[in-house]
């Protein structure tokens, strides 16, 4: 299983994804910035939303571009 983890800007806000297998999955709290959620209270009740394959959890220590935010 190949692992990278990237970080751009979107919209002027910074946005970090590791790539799983070929597929991006993006840091919640980048991507809701991004699209203007609020991030005040955290990302869970916008992850609530979300199917359970449709999200996943990336260490820090296993992708250490997350550090950066």
């Amino acid at each position: 299983m190949r692992r990278t983890a990237l970080t751009h800007t979107f919209n002027d806000q910074q946005l970090r994804h590791v790539m799983i297998d070929g597929e991006p999955w993006f840091v919640a709290v980048d991507a809701c910035r991004c699209l203007d959620l609020n991030v005040e209270k955290g990302t869970t009740h916008h992850l609530r939303k979300l199917d359970g394959d449709e999200k996943r959890i990336a260490r820090r220590q296993d992708y250490p571009v997350l550090d950066t935010g």
